[in-house]
């Protein structure tokens, strides 16, 4: 093939994608044509084309991120396929880097989210792991403590009918965000009215539930999303934001007992059950989930766990070089040129700010072994989008 041009999707991209995408995944044909008609956007959409025609592509969705106390402009990167007559050419590699180097820097995106297939992949772009979930298969039992019964009778609930769940979005939107920040005080955004129908209606696609829980004073504590299919429950999402709607939520789940024998949950990795069973000593395998990848170094200090008590100076390989002053969340890039003796790669950035195993180099110096100390403690954030 010629030289591939890389560029944004236009209207007339649309049918050839839908067949791309038909061919490199498994959806059913429902979902595909619900998120090419009502979720995917050209404007978010890479192409690589032999002379006009898409056979790679990706999706870049814009997805706001709560850290800390910070809104980050962030990005997620989705659909990444290519036509077989056109792998190996490193398509999918070229619209990485344009999505990386060209299309998030021009739109202000600080950071990019990927749930990947091969982790390998990516790593080599400079994307580290920095969230796990817990895939539970759990007999149904694990979530009855009996104990908790006369916690979970002060609570109530009430289905959502899914086809005016628009009503619920103010309410959904709240204690979404009460609850995910729960698990550790960073997540995902959801307070569109996109992210939300998406999250219905996918649900209601797969023939899910959606209920409400309340305390005793009627106020709204929780809620969750479900499938009841053969012999399983499945946990789509489940939130609560208090400790009482946790042992109610568990209660719930237990009630289903008489239906169903076991319980599937992909769930974020500190969710309490887990911590929690009876008997069961194998039904819970920890997954790499999310990785991440920083495209603006000034939005690390919203990660740290701490900030310096004196400025720090720090290149980052590509991007340039950074005054980070003490005391304060500020840091100001000083230099578009990178010191080449000291400069991080990308993937150390990463690394630094997100890799639990631990991070260290030889060649550290003071400045950057400084640095890495403000990350002692590595973000956890709250990411249950798929789409």
């Amino acid at each position: 093939m010629a030289t591939p041009t890389i560029r944004l999707a236009t209207e007339a991209d649309k049918e050839a994608l839908v067949a791309l995408w038909a061919y490199c995944f498994s959806d059913s044909d429902a979902f595909r044509q619900w998120y090419f008609d009502h979720y995917y956007r050209k404007e978010e959409c890479l192409v690589a084309c032999d002379g006009e025609t898409p056979v790679a592509s990706l999706q870049l969705i814009d997805l706001p991120t709560r850290i800390g106390g910070r809104t980050v402009r962030a990005a997620y990167i989705v659909g990444v396929n290519c036509l077989p007559a056109y792998r190996g050419l490193g398509l999918t590699h070229q619209l990485m880097q344009e999505a990386l180097d060209a299309y998030a820097p021009a739109h202000g995106i600080e950071l990019i989210h990927l749930m990947p297939f091969e982790g390998d992949f990516y790593a080599q772009m400079g994307f580290v792991f920095g969230d796990y979930h817990a895939d539970m298969h759990l007999p149904i039992e694990e979530f009855y403590f009996p104990a908790d019964k006369a916690i979970a009778r002060r609570f109530h609930w009430r289905s959502v009918d899914l086809t005016r769940a628009e009503d619920e979005q103010a309410l959904l939107t709240d204690l979404y965000a009460r609850g995910a920040a729960r698990y550790g005080g960073s997540f995902v955004l959801r307070e569109d009215a996109r992210r939300w129908q998406a999250f219905v209606s996918d649900l209601a696609m797969e023939g899910g539930y959606l209920a409400v829980l309340s305390d005793e004073k009627n106020a709204p504590a929780g809620y969750i999303a479900y499938l009841v299919q053969e012999n399983q429950l499945f946990i789509k999402e489940a939130i609560a934001t208090t400790e009482g709607a946790r042992k109610a939520m568990y209660y719930f789940i237990a009630s289903h007992r008489s239906q169903v024998k076991q319980v599937e949950w992909s769930a974020p990795e500190n969710e309490p059950i887990i911590f929690q069973r009876k008997k069961d000593k194998s039904g819970v395998a920890l997954r790499p989930f999310m990785m991440y990848d920083i495209v603006d170094p000034r939005v690390i200090s919203a990660f740290a766990s701490a900030q310096p008590d004196a400025d720090l100076v720090f290149s980052v390989e590509g991007c340039g070089t950074y005054r980070w002053q003490a005391g304060r969340a500020d840091i100001l890039r000083i230099s578009d040129a990178a010191d080449e003796k000291t400069a991080l790669s990308r993937h150390a950035l990463n690394a630094l700010v997100f890799d639990r195993a631990g991070w260290d180099r030889d060649d550290m110096d003071a400045d950057i072994g400084r640095l890495a100390a403000l990350f002692c403690v590595h973000p956890r954030i709250f990411h249950n989008e798929y789409f």
